[in-house]
């Protein structure tokens, strides 16, 4: 095994909102839309499941703004931090 985990990031209920002042063209923001109705992106969440919500929308100009929210008793993983296998036993 060349990589372990060593850490795990979980939140118990999230409200966020993201944005950028990037432009997204109207094929990127389609995609963006199907990745977040599969609940793959940014963070993966099914909509309903446990209360997951999903909203994306995007300005005139393209700028996104993405809208999750989990209520508290349905944990979200973040995040896995994994690190070389040598470094952990060395």
């Amino acid at each position: 095994m060349q990589y372990m985990t060593t850490a795990i990031v979980v939140v118990d209920g999230i409200d966020l909102t993201m944005t950028s002042e990037a432009s997204f063209s109207s094929s990127e923001q389609e995609t963006i839309q199907s990745s977040t109705r599969f609940g793959i992106w940014p963070l993966f969440g099914i909509s309903g499941h446990g209360g997951w919500s999903n909203k994306v929308s995007f300005s005139d100009s393209g700028k996104i703004t993405v809208q999750q929210k989990s209520p508290v008793g349905n944990p979200v993983v973040l995040g896995v931090l994994v690190s070389p296998t040598s470094a952990i036993f060395s």
